[in-house]
């Protein structure tokens, strides 16, 4: 069926089931020098048991058995229902016929989240998410994901390794870098992938179906324009919502971007699409006109959110809350400028009206779940409710469990509620995630600020 850099697929027939029933077949042959193969072999069995704990999902591959001998892992499996999966075609046949239509991009978005929520569940980055790993169901138009690459995974641990630089001080080494070029994010190049890279991958793909334009070239242009700008110049459509979504799946720091598929989840949810029928030309008509109509408040939004971080610069606190309170006069159920108005609010000591701002935004439940929970229990903490404040915390951290900016703050409500040993461990867990999250100018500040609190903690102690 296919050859590659790092073994052959086979198509086979497997006599000890049922009617001969057809299988694939991996045969994986890892080579790298100086290692042993009795280490080699622990490492590959790990790494089909993985594939066990995520063969329960319809959507993804169900492994049979495997073995491992010199260095080869064969690895056999079988879809859910296998006939589906050879009707069903690669993705990468489909991607450009979906240009420009956005509820079917946001459709393909759902459908893989989930499955790749369920993935990092399971602690496993996919690590290779592009077209034609995706295939499509042809019985049922469910997304199928597929080549998790057994040897590929586990080759970025075999050669990760550690070097001792004093006596209880342990430096990791950079793995080596396993994806596709065009889908691959930073952190993913120089070796260190985050589960989020998988979703910036992801986020490539839906720019790739909408626009048209090819992976290698939306990387390019991602670095200097923006998501609309680039939707906009291809001249297809993009809401705003949506736009702003994409361009958080894309963001070249991991830790700027979405933390989990279950965010993205929330946030993709919460648009509301049109669903007009067009029963004539006069309907035709009356629709076009309504969404120009539709796009002139959201237009306005964007360009007061850019007038209030302007305020929010200058420290013009007062002008900032002015400025969201106008695009909640347009939007008042808009959650964004709910929890946006809390940062300036808290400037201004108005804990309580921070407060109320941020329950608003968390009530309204149209995005922007963490932000919001983290705007409330700052406020919290404020208000010296420390234990209302680490609740809040941990609700946020079930969503994003290594936002290292929601550890610190827990740290703090920790320290100020006087358990020192819960905050200790909570921000050495921080500095330890936070190791892992490259050398980037949010990841250098975050870590200085864990740094800080843990010494803070330990003067306290």
């Amino acid at each position: 069926m296919a050859s590659g850099g790092f073994g052959d697929t086979y198509l086979a027939k497997d006599p000890n089931l049922p009617q001969n029933q057809q299988c694939v077949v991996k045969f994986l042959k890892p080579n790298i020098e100086g290692l042993e193969e009795s280490e080699a072999q622990e490492r590959l069995r790990r790494e089909a048991v993985t594939l066990q704990l995520l063969d329960t999902h319809p959507q993804i591959p169900n492994l049979l058995a495997y073995y491992a001998e010199s260095f080869c892992l064969v690895i056999v499996t079988r879809r859910h229902n296998y006939q589906e999966y050879i009707e069903g075609e690669s993705f990468h046949k489909e991607i450009y016929k979906l240009k420009g239509k956005e509820d079917s991009v946001r459709e393909m978005l759902l459908d893989i989240l989930h499955i790749l929520g369920f993935v990092h569940d399971k602690g496993t980055i996919h690590r290779d998410i592009k077209p034609d790993n995706l295939i499509r169901r042809k019985s049922d138009g469910k997304f199928v994901l597929i080549d998790f690459g057994a040897v590929k995974q586990e080759l970025t641990n075999i050669i990760t390794s550690t070097q001792t630089s004093s006596p209880g001080q342990t430096v990791a080494l950079q793995t080596i870098a396993i994806g596709t070029p065009g889908y691959m994010p930073l952190e993913q190049k120089a070796g260190r992938p985050q589960y989020n890279s998988d979703i910036y991958a992801l986020g490539i793909i839906a720019l790739q179906a909408l626009t048209g334009i090819l992976p290698d070239m939306l990387q390019e242009r991602l670095a200097r324009d923006s998501v609309q700008k680039i939707c906009k110049q291809e001249k297809v459509s993009c809401s705003p919502r949506l736009a702003k979504i994409l361009q958080k799946m894309v963001d070249s720091s991991y830790r700027e971007r979405y933390q989990s598929a279950k965010a993205v989840l929330q946030d993709l949810e919460g648009i509301k699409t049109l669903n007009i029928k067009l029963l004539g030309w006069g309907v035709a008509a009356i629709a076009f006109i309504s969404v120009i109509l539709i796009s002139i408040p959201y237009i306005r939004l964007i360009l007061l959110d850019s007038k209030a971080q302007g305020f929010l610069d200058r420290e013009e606190y007062e002008k900032a809350i002015d400025i969201y309170d106008q695009m909640l006069q347009i939007r008042p159920k808009l959650a964004y400028p709910w929890f946006k108005r809390g940062y300036p609010l808290g400037k201004l000591k108005r804990s309580e009206d921070k407060l109320k701002s941020c329950e608003r935004a968390i009530a309204l439940q149209t995005g922007f779940i963490v932000e919001a929970l983290n705007c409330k229990a700052l406020a919290l903490s404020d208000l010296g409710q420390y234990e209302e404040a680490i609740k809040v915390y941990d609700e946020a951290l079930t969503i994003e469990p290594e936002a290292v900016y929601l550890l610190n703050n827990k740290g703090e409500a920790l320290l100020e509620k006087g358990d020192k040993d819960a905050a200790l461990a909570i921000v050495e867990e921080a500095i330890r995630i936070n190791s892992n999250q490259g050398n980037d100018d949010y990841a250098i500040d975050e870590r200085r600020n864990s740094q800080y609190l843990k010494g803070n903690i330990l003067f306290k102690m």
